[in-house]
């Protein structure tokens, strides 16, 4: 922790915590306002100096105050700041992550629950507040988008995740996009990990048409154990990854074993000009291992009724992330995100038309036979990026600390 210059504020407080938040993700402050709130002295000494812009201030003071009405149960907690400026002063230690706080604090790091189902509840309880939070910034952020559909011919970014997959990838996914009528397109094909057959392939394709570009994650992510948690996260950082490269007006996700119909982002388009929507999705002909192919997509965006490829939406939508934690409330990752986007009051439209075709699924299903258990997804919350929900104390109505029960 290094010492930088001290914030000028009206606290009588000696000693000074700073720390400069993302207030668009909660992951960069939430666990470490929760640490302090939970073992800092209350004598006045000690005070916690969040970082503003002007641009942000509505935004953080809203979020600050739910936050710490939450933690602390209308319990007493030291004192906290939001702070513009920073000038030499008293003494002030900038902190990163809870675990500076706590060193900070000279306090140690409590243990997590010892039982399987406090540990999931602990972690679903963290999580429901920091994507109470996450909704509210990215409702402000969507307010600020402009208007996208004035564009006649906008960028739209296709974006790939993939892994150990790329035949199909090569031969059929990224034919269909190129291949397309509509034409103003940048492909991003991310791999979830180093594949260097996935790159030499893509980036044969990239070397004769520019709208292409490949990238790759440089290590894998720590996923989930259980397969079913696996499954609904699956490529989710890879997603990520391939959207914070992305520069289009539109976003249009696919999958790499997937196809677009040749008039797959010229129909979604028309249909989000026609009704100003935020997000369109239409339908998916879905092959089968065994029976004829399906039709799936209906008018109510509901699980199992929207295809991740199905389904294209506005950069007023572009700052928002699957979520690699989803699995903690049993959703996949496209459909935590779809409904995430109409929670915030997006524009939803419906396309009653096929403008995807979608591959045979997985057949092998034995692996999905076993139940989740309270074990499985303690495991999980802990050997996961899911841990910091665990950082995350809350104050009991007599004054304790739930995490420290």
């Amino acid at each position: 922790m290094d010492q930088p210059d001290c914030p000028e504020t009206d606290t009588k407080a000696a000693r000074r915590l700073w720390l400069t938040p993302d207030w668009t993700r909660p992951e960069t402050w939430l666990s470490a306002l929760a640490r302090y709130i939970a073992h800092a002295p209350t004598d006045g000494s000690v005070c916690l100096c969040l970082e503003i812009g002007a641009e942000d201030a509505t935004l953080a003071t809203d979020l600050v105050a739910i936050a710490c009405e939450t933690l602390a149960h209308a319990r007493e907690f030291a004192e906290v700041l939001l702070v513009a400026e920073a000038v030499d002063h008293r003494e002030v230690v900038r902190v990163h992550s809870a675990a500076d706080v706590l060193a900070a604090l000279g306090a140690h790091t409590p243990p997590p629950p010892g039982d399987a189902g406090q540990i999931v509840e602990r972690a679903r309880r963290g999580k429901a507040l920091a994507d109470e939070l996450r909704t509210i910034a990215d409702h402000h952020t969507m307010t600020l988008g402009g208007d996208p559909w004035l564009d006649r011919a906008p960028l739209v970014t296709v974006q790939i995740p993939t892994w150990k997959g790329h035949e199909r990838l090569v031969a059929r996914t990224i034919p269909s996009v190129l291949e397309g009528t509509y034409r103003n397109v940048e492909l991003l094909v991310c791999s979830d990990g180093p594949d260097p057959a996935a790159r030499a392939a893509v980036e044969q394709i990239a070397a004769r048409d520019t709208r292409v570009r490949y990238l790759e994650l440089p290590e894998r992510p720590n996923h989930p154990s259980h397969p079913w948690s696996a499954w609904e996260t699956a490529s989710v950082h890879a997603a990520n990854h391939a959207l914070d490269g992305a520069r289009g007006r539109f976003i249009a996700p696919l999958d790499h074993d997937d196809e677009f119909t040749a008039t797959h982002i010229a129909d979604l388009l028309a249909r989000a000009r026609q009704q100003r929507a935020d997000l369109v999705h239409g339908q998916a002909l879905c092959k089968q291992r065994s029976g004829p192919p399906q039709v799936v997509g209906r008018a109510r965006l509901s699980p199992g009724q929207v295809c991740h490829g199905a389904v294209l939406y506005s950069d007023r939508l572009a700052h928002m992330r699957y979520d690699p934690a989803c699995w903690l409330l049993e959703e996949p990752g496209d459909w935590n995100l779809w409904r995430r986007m109409e929670q915030l009051g997006a524009g939803i439209a419906h396309l009653d038309r096929v403008v995807l075709l979608q591959a045979a699924g997985d057949d092998d299903t034995a692996r999905f036979d076993t139940a989740r258990t309270a074990a499985d997804l303690a495991r999980d919350a802990l050997g996961t990026d899911a841990a910091w929900y665990l950082d995350i104390e809350f104050e009991d109505a007599d004054g304790g600390a739930e995490a420290r029960a």
